[in-house]
């Protein structure tokens, strides 16, 4: 597991397009930390650092795909959904919801009517703090 956990994070890193992880990457990579941390008493200092990193990769490989999400959210370019496991795939539809309705939000605040008011009396001048205007 420590290969393909190492080898999807490196092609994550080389790519700007999100690459295909199958649907229990994730899964298969929590029970492999756990299988580690279960051996940590009697593990030698190597495992502990192969551990380490593991962690690592992992972490660095779900911001990389968070940030691929965001970042095709936000500029409006569809992600392949066969790319993302099943977890990522609802994540990215939401996300894609809530930019939706904020839009739409935004777009009806743009909306706002002009009223047009009729003066019916004169006033008087307005003038200005520099008494000019």
């Amino acid at each position: 597991m420590y290969k393909e956990v190492r080898e999807a994070w490196l092609a994550e890193q080389r790519e700007t397009a999100i690459r295909p992880l199958n649907n229990d990457f994730f899964g298969g990579a929590r029970r492999y930390l756990k299988q580690l941390e279960d051996t940590e008493g009697e593990m030698p200092e190597l495992l502990k650092v192969k551990k380490e990193r593991v962690k690592y990769m992992l972490m660095d490989l779900v911001e990389l795909r968070l940030e691929k999400m965001f970042s095709s959210v936000i500029t409006g370019v569809h992600l392949n959904d066969e790319a993302l496991t099943q977890g990522e795939r609802s994540i990215y539809d939401d996300l894609r919801r809530l930019l939706k309705a904020e839009e739409d939000r935004l777009e009806e605040l743009g909306e706002e009517e002009f009223v047009v008011v009729r003066l019916l009396v004169d006033l008087p001048e307005i003038v200005g703090a520099d008494l000019q205007t």
